[in-house]
């Protein structure tokens, strides 16, 4: 039989709504922030996040990464031992990430699986040039293939390094992005998805009407 895929749909106008509720929290004064969310779980991969800043060694870029997890005191003594002028700073569950997502200049996925990718449709919503590693599965799907969004290898420190530093200092391609981005998320909107429901259900209906009865 025919396989049709339905995204879940995401609130798209209540991500907007909470990204303006509360101003970003204070973290420093570096002139670019690049926000990551998700759990500190090896999966997410956030060393090498970590090993990207330290190549980046930009001080007027900043890694903010937002969540909790299994891996918290690790990483952030691997983070005290490896320094670098682009600091990393890992800020703890927020119970509301939007305005910190709202305000960096990218959204960071460095994950090696992701079971969907949530969080970058959010990101795509709030207008935030996303940057994410080619994972199984969702990135590309979502970003469809790097159309709206830039995709890397997997735990490629370097080619974090080099997306980074072009999203920030080439301006047109982060223009672009910026964009793209509330278009490509409201094809994942709950809007579209009730709407996508309509159609599959009027295209069984009609598919039904035409088959012969009674052979």
């Amino acid at each position: 039989g025919k396989c049709s895929h339905i995204y879940n749909g995401l609130p798209v106008e209540e991500v907007s709504r909470q990204s303006q509720e509360a101003p970003p929290p204070q973290t420093g004064d570096a002139k670019f922030s690049v926000v990551s969310v998700g759990r500190l779980a090896p999966s997410k991969d956030y060393k090498t996040l970590m090993a990207a800043a330290q190549i980046l060694d930009d001080p007027d870029v900043q890694f903010l990464v937002i969540g909790e997890g299994p891996l918290e005191e690790e990483l952030r003594a691997l983070n005290e031992a490896r320094p670098s002028r682009s600091r990393v700073k890992f800020l703890g569950h927020l119970d509301n990430p939007f305005p910190a997502v709202a305000a960096a200049d990218i959204f960071l996925l460095t994950s090696v699986h992701e079971s969907f990718g949530i969080v970058l449709v959010e990101a795509l919503s709030l207008g935030v040039p996303v940057l994410a590693t080619n994972c199984p599965s969702g990135p590309a799907e979502i970003l469809s293939d790097g159309e709206f969004g830039v995709l890397v290898p997997v735990s490629n420190a370097e080619a974090i390094a080099e997306a980074v530093r072009k999203l920030l200092y080439e301006r047109e391609p982060a223009k672009r992005l910026r964009s793209l981005g509330p278009l490509r998320a409201n094809d994942f909107s709950l809007n579209q998805h009730a709407q996508r429901v309509v159609d599959l259900f009027r295209t069984l209906i009609a598919d039904r009407k035409q088959q012969p009865r009674g052979v």
